[in-house]
């Protein structure tokens, strides 16, 4: 069966039993990594959750330190600080519950989210106690209390004064307990102990009591009405200290019954979903490192077989193509580089003679007839290229000097075309030119007239400043009259007056200075207005001309311009019966080339007793194409660009 099957087919199966022994060694490679990796993700996974555990309770712990800090400080850094800290756990906390599986695990993570909610709201709970106990310290406590100081000290002062000894040792007392009840709630403020309270509640009694005393020995109203206010203090102090006190006291159950209780509990409870994923962790790698153990063995194996059974088959597959090839690939490539490089007198070992080698002889026999015929019909036929080239060059030559002429004749004309075309596009320039330059001065004559007018104006309103200066002396002279009548209590207002009168002098002979220049103004302007409405017509009549002269060069340019439309026309037409001589002419040529490149190609092949080489036949090459020379003329447009308005002069 093996010995009828083409070398195809014996190459696909020696390859296809490798190549499948190659696919079970990589399928099974394959199949372990992927166990390994599956492994490897699940141990990570546990890790990963593992180390959110291990966060969460960092971040629980910061958020308890925030509150031992808030205890103490009542900032609302601290607050700010829990809240944050918190928020992380929950978000932490939501998304391992999403994620857990296992009912005991998510058990504990279900409760540890509603004890840390319990927890954040015990904290909200406990801060607006401490803002409200702030608040009662702040603006309640101390400044009553300061209240009250303030008012048995004036007591104290006026009954010293007065000489009052029952009332001075008696405010003296009560100020005494009252500073000391002061001193003991701010040490409750600072302790919350209960023995501050006591303390307080001891030392605002005797305060009262002291305050009866000084009641009954005060006579004085102002003292009394003192004392009335002192009273009225007392019992809003001592109830606000009630007051702060059951909020304290409720502020330090919250911290003993809730906070110490659900931080250390929350604590433990993620402590025991850490430790499970740990102990998963520690039985889960030793099982993916025996599987990877396992497969490493089982790889190895199959490694050793592969490699035994592709040893046999390239050893069979190296048999079988000798067989079919003949000879040594080496001795094969030798012969085929020589008949690559036209070597076709190769000679072939006859002895035992087979497969592809003996293919390649007959092959080469084969080119040799072929070649021999290929190099007699090349010669014939570069014969009858080069005649025909003769013929086509001498025709190409005829119509390429009949097609320079008209060339020069085109471009001639072209040449006068455009200095037509000059002449009109600085006609029709100058045109514009001339009839902006009226324009110009029509308006300029214009402005004047309006120049003219306003210091007519101007002179007019200089006239009424000099008639208000003149008033305005006759009013300063009449003053001085009247204030030298006025005697003694007139100086200042002469001086006055005199100063006035100077400044309206000066102010009349700058008016009639500027009067006189206003005039000359005057004159001038209209003299100006009088030489431009002289230039206007003169300018009108010279951009009438140009426009006339303009019109005349463009019907000079249309008749040049049909003219050399008819020359382009006739050169065409030239210019095709020369291109197609030199069509001809060429075509003929690329067939003689053709005749000896073909001859030159067939010389490479060298055969025993025949030329290798055949002489090479002289090529006749056409007369070179004439070259179009119109765009000798082609730079008038550009000339005609270069002129701009800077080249003419405006009037």
């Amino acid at each position: 069966m093996l010995r009828s099957m083409t070398m195809a087919k014996r190459l696909v199966l020696g390859f296809g039993t490798v190549l499948v022994l190659l696919v079970m060694v990589g399928g099974l490679s394959f199949l372990t990594i992927d166990r390994a990796s599956s492994g490897f993700s699940e141990y990570r996974q546990k890790a990963i959750r593992s180390n959110r555990m291990g966060a969460m309770q960092a971040s629980m712990l910061l958020a308890r330190f925030q509150v031992k800090d808030f205890i103490h400080t009542h900032s609302t850094e601290s607050v700010t600080a829990f809240r944050r800290y918190v928020e992380s756990t929950k978000a932490t906390l939501n998304e391992m519950l999403g994620l857990v599986q296992n009912p005991e695990r998510k058990a504990l993570l279900a409760q540890s989210s509603t004890d840390i909610e319990t927890y954040s709201q015990s904290f909200d709970t406990m801060v607006s106690k401490a803002q409200e106990s702030d608040r009662i310290e702040h603006e309640v406590l101390a400044v009553v209390g300061a209240q009250i100081e303030q008012r048995l000290n004036r007591i104290l002062e006026n009954a010293n004064e007065s000489g009052d000894t029952d009332a001075v040792l008696s405010a003296a007392r009560a100020l005494r307990y009252l500073l000391i009840a002061r001193i003991n709630v701010r040490g409750f403020i600072s302790t919350g102990a209960q023995d501050d309270v006591d303390k307080v509640n001891r030392e605002w009694d005797a305060f009262v009591k002291q305050m009866d005393a000084l009641d009954a020995s005060l006579q004085d109203p102002s003292r009394r009405a003192l004392l009335g206010e002192i009273v009225r203090f007392k019992d809003d102090y001592y109830t606000a200290f009630g007051q702060l006190v059951s909020i304290v006291h409720e502020g330090n159950q919250i911290v003993s019954e809730t906070l110490n209780t659900l931080g250390p509990k929350f604590a433990e409870d993620i402590e025991k979903v850490k430790s499970s994923y740990h102990d998963e962790q520690d039985a889960l790698g030793p099982k993916i490192q025996a599987a990877n153990d396992r497969a490493v063995v089982m790889i190895a194996i199959l490694s050793l077989i592969a490699l035994s059974v592709g040893v046999l088959i390239a050893w069979w597959i190296v048999r079988v193509v000798m067989g079919q090839l003949g000879k040594d690939p080496a001795v094969i490539a030798e012969v085929t580089r020589q008949i690559a490089g036209g070597n076709l007198a190769v000679d072939f070992d006859q002895t035992g003679i087979r497969g592809v080698y003996r293919d390649m002889n007959l092959m080469v026999e084969r080119l040799r007839q072929v070649v021999g015929e290929v190099r007699s019909g090349s010669d014939n036929l570069s014969s009858a290229s080069t005649e025909v080239s003769a013929t086509a060059q001498s025709l190409s030559q005829g119509a390429t000097e009949q097609a320079a002429s008209v060339e020069e004749t085109t471009a001639s004309i072209e040449q006068l075309n455009a200095s037509v075309q000059q002449n009109t596009e600085n006609a029709r320039v100058t045109n514009g030119i001339a009839k902006h330059s009226a324009e110009e001065a029509r308006r300029g004559g214009e402005a004047v007239q309006r120049t003219v007018a306003a210091m007519r104006e101007i002179a007019s309103k200089i006239g009424l400043i000099e008639d208000i200066a003149y008033k305005t002396n006759l009013l300063a002279l009449n003053a001085a009259i009247e204030a030298a009548r006025a005697g003694e209590h007139g100086k200042g207002f002469t001086v006055v007056a005199a100063e006035v009168r100077k400044l309206a002098e000066n102010s009349g002979v700058t008016a009639q200075e500027i009067k006189k220049l206003a005039t000359g103004s005057v004159t001038i302007a209209e003299e100006a207005g009088t030489l431009l409405e002289e230039m206007v017509p003169n300018i009108a009549k010279t951009a009438d001309l140009i426009e006339e002269i303009t019109a005349a060069s463009g019907e000079q340019a249309t008749g040049i311009g049909q003219i050399n439309e008819a020359m382009t026309q006739l050169d065409k037409a030239t210019q095709q019966n020369a291109s197609s001589s030199e069509e001809l002419a060429a075509t003929a040529e690329e067939l003689s080339g053709q005749a000896n490149q073909l001859q030159e190609i067939m010389s490479f092949f060298r055969m025993e007793g025949a030329d290798s080489r055949s002489v090479a036949r002289p090529i006749v090459r056409a007369a070179d194409t004439p070259k179009y020379r119109a765009n000798d003329f082609t730079n008038s447009s550009a000339d005609l660009a270069d002129f701009t308005n800077k080249d003419f002069e405006r009037f």
